[in-house]
């Protein structure tokens, strides 16, 4: 379970990234928390109200006018080393923001904020325009075709994909060659796999591959907080795409 079906039209680097996905994937366990956690970890929010706040910030200078919900949806998180965390998830949604868009707060069981995390995708006329924001500042961002495929990304935490359109004549020539390349690879298959079950398929892209530079060489809520998107909400779908379709 969990290993990844390259093509030989998949590049080692693709690979790569479809492995880290998966096995960041299965490291994390995230289940829907009782109501009295879901009350207690509400109930912290006041605490961490100057950080909800910076990522709200953060995530208005790359889209306008975008909003994060007021209430959580909780979830606990078990990872490798059996150790417990209570996530906080809140919907990031906006006019230009994509279905899926989550800021994700973890806390060890007695309160204290261990990780910030936020996955933002933004409209483009490519497809999108996705970023990892961690800890009070950008980890990753990448420009995306409709299918998922990263056509450009950067680890530069001032890069904004939005300010410079993100949309030009060489993007649309590197979405279709890309397109055609990654026809019979994992990536392509979870793409579709996801996308049948209708989850948003720039979340693969963009969560795939900022976690195959997030999650190497480190453990922890450091790879929790890389696939937080996709403990989010969208779980069950990945697990079977990845372990049964793809």
């Amino acid at each position: 379970m969990g290993n990844v079906k390259a093509s030989a039209n998949e590049t080692s680097q693709e690979t790569a990234v479809g492995e880290n996905f998966v096995n960041s994937f299965n490291d994390n366990k995230f289940t829907l928390s009782d109501s009295s956690i879901t009350a207690k970890v509400n109930s912290w929010e006041n605490e961490n109200a100057t950080t909800l706040k910076d990522a709200q910030d953060y995530a208005n200078t790359r889209s306008e006018n975008v909003s994060v919900s007021k209430e959580a949806t909780v979830k606990t998180l078990t990872n490798k080393s059996g150790d417990t965390y209570y996530v906080a998830y809140y919907d990031v949604t906006g006019a230009n923001i994509k279905k899926g868009s989550y800021l994700s707060l973890f806390y060890k069981t007695n309160g204290q904020l261990t990780n910030t995390s936020m996955v933002m995708g933004v409209s483009s006329s490519v497809g999108v325009n996705a970023y990892i924001y961690g800890n009070g500042k950008q980890t990753f961002a990448a420009t995306l075709d409709e299918d998922g495929n990263v056509l450009s990304s950067s680890t530069n935490s001032s890069t904004n994909f939005a300010a410079k359109k993100g949309n030009g004549m060489r993007l649309m020539a590197a979405a279709k060659k890309k397109k055609k390349k990654t026809k019979k690879s994992w990536m392509s298959c979870m793409g579709k796999c996801l996308s049948g079950m209708g989850v948003p398929t720039w979340i693969l892209g963009a969560v795939g591959a900022g976690c195959a530079i997030v999650c190497i060489g480190t453990a922890g809520t450091g790879c929790a907080a890389c696939v937080s998107a996709v403990g989010a909400g969208y779980g069950t779908e990945v697990f079977h795409c990845a372990h049964y379709k793809c």
